[in-house]
């Protein structure tokens, strides 16, 4: 999508008349510094970039202010002013010069200028958000492993499980789509192996859950973090920390449980 609107405004700025786009660009200019104002006035100066949820939500500013702790609010803007001032003088350019080696260097020049930009911003993207230890992501990864998702399970997840944890999911999960329900307002959609919900603050992990039907067991949780994973006729083996999963306690039950199917 993001590549379609490129082409799509860079065709404009090579065809369109240069009065229009410039009028374009102002008024752009106005509504971007316009936002601005409501950022900083809304959460402050900056706006926090660490991490797998707001380097998710900013990677943008973060990236332009090459800042992936907290990124300038005004700085972002000024840079991304910038970045449109400069590809309208490349248009202005290329629309000067006929077709020769100068319109050719220059039209190399812009491509050369939009790959870098565009090469750092994903390099980085995937550096800081994707794979960042102590992640979103990585817990993501750790839910999964502790409730011995397979390739074969349908996973159901709840509202209170957030998005930070579902998202990555989505990408680690190639072979379903991840189904979503409200507990207590929504019945469990059909053939659902594994149900994913959040740990409600100051309660127990089945708060979660609290009508999860006759058979649906917790194989796995952590109350740090806030997940519960539930499996039908599983029971895991607590430790002495309550809510506890042990994962040797869990690996066995797996085994338990697949040698008792025949599988």
């Amino acid at each position: 999508m993001i590549i379609v609107f490129f082409l799509v405004g860079g065709a404009v700025l090579l065809r369109a008349r240069m009065r229009d786009i410039l009028v374009c660009a102002a008024v752009a200019t106005g509504l971007f510094l316009l936002a601005a104002v409501t950022v900083t006035v809304y959460i402050g100066t900056t706006v926090p970039t660490n991490g797998f949820g707001a380097g998710f939500n900013f990677a943008g500013p973060a990236v332009v202010t090459q800042n992936w702790t907290h990124a300038s609010v005004a700085l972002a803007t000024a840079v991304t002013l910038v970045l449109l001032a400069v590809w309208i003088g490349f248009a202005f350019v290329l629309r000067r010069l006929r077709p020769g080696r100068a319109f050719t260097a220059v039209s190399a020049a812009f491509g050369v200028c939009v790959a870098a930009v565009s090469l750092v911003a994903v390099a980085q993207m995937t550096s800081h958000i994707s794979h960042a230890e102590g992640s979103d992501a990585q817990e993501a990864i750790t839910l999964m492993k502790a409730g011995q998702v397979r390739p074969d399970d349908q996973i159901a997840v709840a509202p209170s499980l957030g998005w930070m944890l579902t998202v990555p999911q989505a990408f680690e999960v190639s072979w379903t789509e991840l189904k979503h329900f409200k507990p207590g307002r929504q019945p469990l959609p059909a053939d659902t192996t594994v149900v994913e919900t959040g740990w409600p603050a100051g309660k127990p992990a089945r708060a979660g859950w609290p009508d999860a039907p006759a058979g649906w067991r917790i194989v796995a949780s952590n109350q740090n973090v806030g997940w519960v994973v539930w499996r039908q006729g599983w029971a895991y083996e607590r430790d002495e920390t309550p809510d506890a999963v042990r994962p040797d306690a869990v690996e066995a039950r797996f085994h338990r449980v697949r040698q008792a199917s025949g599988t």
